[in-house]
């Protein structure tokens, strides 16, 4: 430093930029720098703002899930929605079985958006997932009579294979004979099924106890089956896991209704129906059940 007299006095004059000078010129240029970069890739959909995006993404995937409903009835394919409240928001979701189950499906969600208007919200994106869906509890290996393990009705003169008689004047095997004119028509899936393999008349008189068996996957709460029933000549008692759930019920011209919701259990369930026959003549049962869920 050089001393300058100036009226008397001394002042110091500097002879170039110190290191600090240099740091803080350098900090202020990089701060306007980067403003400057922010605002301009901001203005042109670049820069992603966080919360946004997080609000895009949410957005879209909880609608995707609430989209696929009850996997039960989920049919399998591609469907596409727009996204509420988000720019050219767009959910595409194909659905495909998985695991043979009708109670597990795979989900892939792809969801694509644009950016806001204004360009300074979000910029365009996209995301995806897959997912397993499944009913956490459902009822599975429930038969009507005289069909086969698809559901395809059998054919006459063949046995049963869901069905049998644990008790009664005749016992064992079940079968599809020929009905009775006299009795309710076969439906499209369910029909007669007898001790007889052949239309008879001359079946012992007595309580024949048809059984099936069928599995309730995970908890019992909120289990249901509805059954539709015709009986030669009627049912007396029907048990649900040795518990009775409902008492005479059906006739061999009537299809009546009825529902069980109560006695369910986790795994394997036993389920008894008490057929009556008053003589010596034919004797037979025809179901129709729906498990819920």
């Amino acid at each position: 430093m050089e001393r300058i007299e100036l009226n008397g006095y001394y002042s110091r004059a500097s002879r170039g930029i110190t290191l600090v000078d240099l740091l803080v010129a350098v900090s202020i240029m990089s701060i306007a720098l980067i403003v400057f970069l922010s605002a301009a890739l901001t203005a042109r959909g670049v820069i992603d703002k966080s919360q946004s995006l997080s609000v895009a993404s949410q957005s879209a995937s909880s609608q995707a899930a609430v989209s696929l409903g009850n996997v039960a009835t989920l049919a399998t394919g591609s469907t596409s929605t727009s996204v509420p409240g988000i720019p050219q928001g767009q959910i595409t979701t194909t659905v495909s079985a998985y695991g043979g189950s009708a109670y597990l499906k795979r989900a892939d969600v792809s969801v694509s958006w644009g950016a806001a208007s204004d360009k300074s919200a979000y910029s365009a994106g996209a995301l995806s997932l897959s997912t397993l869906i499944s009913t956490p509890n459902h009822i599975s290996g429930l038969y009507n009579t005289g069909v086969d393990n698809s559901g395809a009705l059998l054919t006459q003169g063949t046995a049963d294979p869901h069905y049998t008689i644990v008790s009664g004047p005749v016992t064992g095997t079940l079968y599809v004979p020929v009905p009775n004119p006299v009795w309710t028509a076969r439906t499209s899936n369910s029909q007669w099924i007898s001790p007889s393999a052949v239309q008879s008349a001359s079946l012992p008189a007595g309580a024949y106890q048809y059984r099936t068996t069928f599995t309730v996957m995970g908890p019992p709460s909120g289990a249901s089956i509805t059954v539709s029933c015709s009986a030669d000549d009627s049912i007396s008692d029907v048990r649900l896991n040795g518990t009775s759930v409902a008492t005479n019920v059906g006739a061999y011209s009537t299809w009546p209704s009825f529902n069980i919701t109560t006695g369910f259990t986790t795994g394997s369930n036993t389920l008894d129906f008490y057929v009556s026959n008053a003589g010596s003549n034919s004797s037979g049962l025809q179901l129709q059940l729906t498990g819920t869920p």
